[in-house]
């Protein structure tokens, strides 16, 4: 697997859109039109203004070799928007939970609040962040979602 680094003009502001998991097609600059090979190489960092490609081990670079790249189109997050919307997406509970959507849901206990490992120690003396700390870890699965302000 060769990785490499590709500077992108216009990344910063969104033109191209560029996401993890995307692939883009690098052939080189001098090669003619009917021999020219493209390599498929799939972004696995995106930076401020580069993004980092993974290659088979196939493709080798040298640098200063110059070459021409295309971005391929990634359907994937609009077919898993598509899929959700097809498949019981239901707005009103995540978007505008009621109490009918807080089946299930318990306030904490204090022992699982006793039993929090807190990163930062001036947490331990404020009992509504605590509180709402513990009861987001003690969330099951496909709970509506939770809205955080504040530090």
């Amino acid at each position: 697997m060769v990785v490499c680094s590709l500077e992108v003009e216009g990344l910063e502001e969104g033109r191209p859109t560029v996401l993890v998991g995307d692939y883009i097609l690098v052939s080189r600059t001098d090669e003619d039109n009917e021999e020219r090979t493209w390599y498929e190489g799939r972004v696995h960092r995106v930076l401020r203004d580069r993004v980092s490609l993974r290659f088979h081990g196939d493709f080798n670079v040298f640098r200063g070799t110059k070459f021409d790249v295309q971005f391929v189109f990634n359907r994937i997050p609009y077919r898993r928007m598509y899929h959700v919307l097809k498949n019981g997406f239901n707005p009103k509970r995540l978007l505008f939970p009621g109490t009918e959507h807080l089946n299930g849901v318990r306030s904490p206990t204090v022992a699982q609040r006793k039993n929090l490992v807190l990163c930062n120690r001036q947490l331990e003396e404020d009992d509504e962040q605590l509180g709402a700390i513990t009861a987001i870890r003690h969330m099951p699965p496909g709970s509506v979602p939770f809205i955080v302000f504040g530090p």
